[in-house]
């Protein structure tokens, strides 16, 4: 797809037909929202996709259509806004929802999502299809079900004090979870599995802004999460937490966020406060659950493969890049010898104001090893 496919096209979001005039919403909606390479698949089907809490799970639905263009990377983000927020609220538009769909293929993209999250044990395309989406939403929407609309987004990074405003503008029930991971790993991560997806995953772009701009970004939005004084919930929650100790993480999560606690739930066997679901899709896909042994070595030789990337580079990347197999909860601190060997970034990780301002201000940051240089690296001023 081009711009000027793009430009010759009927757009997908009419601002004639649907505008951008605030609707005052009564199902409450939880959001998971973090960088890309954060771990966000794995924890947003722990968190949310698993939890019978969910009546719905939107898995960046904003995000499928900011990567085709349909919203604009500057200016104006009021549809964003207000896409998002409608289709919580069971107001599908039918330029994304229809059987045209323009451009943005959204019951394609959310199976997309869908089989990635569960290993190829999801629902079929049909599932998302408008019919059956209007229908469950309608399941939901009564406040007396205390089931929530849930979903995992990327696309409002940055911009989360506009995000907790907009919510408490339309009087949405709106509970924010922002997932944040060591910033030297989510970079590193992101240059060696994406970069050649879009610019800002470019393989020439040097480590060492990529980092600056992380922090930059990830500062801006707990500062925000933290002045926040609207009816919103918020809750910053730790990839490593999550990862190394996923039960204790949940605990946290649920005394955290009120529609945790209001939804009847059987509970597991192992832990009276974690819903059994919760606890299955835990065994099966957390690494650190404690349900069994994992034996590395197994695993990693399952979910590796040698490849080249989009661009015929060769190498060895991941084979399943966005599983929840336990073996990419066995690598996660395999960025440590790339950024020990990296000077520049560990320049910017020492010595950036924003970097040094989110290891003070995150909780998270308790979290984020001390790496040393590897003997001999010695950054240029």
């Amino acid at each position: 797809v081009t711009k000027e496919m793009i430009k010759r096209r009927a757009p997908v979001y009419d601002m004639a037909e649907n505008g951008l005039d605030p609707i005052e919403g009564t199902q409450p909606v939880i959001m998971q929202l973090s960088q890309g390479r954060a771990g966000s698949t794995v924890t947003g089907d722990l968190i949310l996709h698993s939890n019978p809490m969910c009546g719905m799970y939107l898995d960046e639905i904003v995000w499928g259509i900011y990567r085709t263009r349909m919203a604009q990377r500057t200016g104006d983000q009021g549809p964003v806004y207000d896409i998002f927020f409608k289709t919580t609220q069971c107001v599908m538009q039918s330029g994304l929802w229809g059987p045209h769909q323009g451009i943005f293929k959204v019951a394609q993209w959310l199976s997309k999502r869908d089989h990635y999250g569960f290993g190829q044990k999801g629902h079929d395309l049909d599932w998302f299809k408008m019919p059956n989406m209007a229908k469950q939403c309608s399941l939901i929407k009564p406040v007396s079900t205390k089931r929530v609309m849930c979903a995992k987004e990327l696309q409002f990074l940055g911009q989360v004090g506009r995000l907790l405003e907009e919510a408490d503008k339309r009087k949405i029930l709106f509970s924010l979870l922002y997932l944040l991971r060591d910033p030297r790993a989510t970079v590193i991560s992101q240059l060696g599995a994406f970069h050649s997806w879009t610019p800002l995953f470019d393989a020439d772009v040097p480590t060492a802004d990529a980092l600056k701009e992380h922090c930059r970004i990830g500062l801006m939005d707990v500062e925000a999460i933290q002045a926040h004084r609207g009816q919103a919930e918020t809750a910053e929650i730790c990839f490593e937490e999550i990862n190394s100790k996923p039960k204790d993480a949940l605990r946290g999560i649920y005394s955290n966020i009120s529609w945790f606690r209001k939804y009847p739930f059987t509970p597991s066997k192992d832990d009276p406060e974690i819903p059994k679901e919760v606890s299955s899709y835990g065994c099966q896909h957390m690494a650190y659950w404690g349900c069994e042994e994992v034996h590395q070595d197994k695993e990693l030789a399952h979910g590796w493969k040698a490849h080249g990337d989009r661009k015929g580079n060769g190498g060895a990347a991941y084979a399943h890049r966005y599983s929840t197999d336990k073996s990419r909860s066995m690598a996660v601190n395999e960025w440590h010898e790339k950024y020990a060997n990296d000077p520049d970034m560990i320049r910017v990780w020492d010595t950036y104001p924003a970097c040094q301002k989110l290891r003070r201000v995150s909780r998270c940051a308790p979290f984020w090893p001390k790496v040393e240089p590897e003997a001999g690296e010695v950054a240029e001023k």
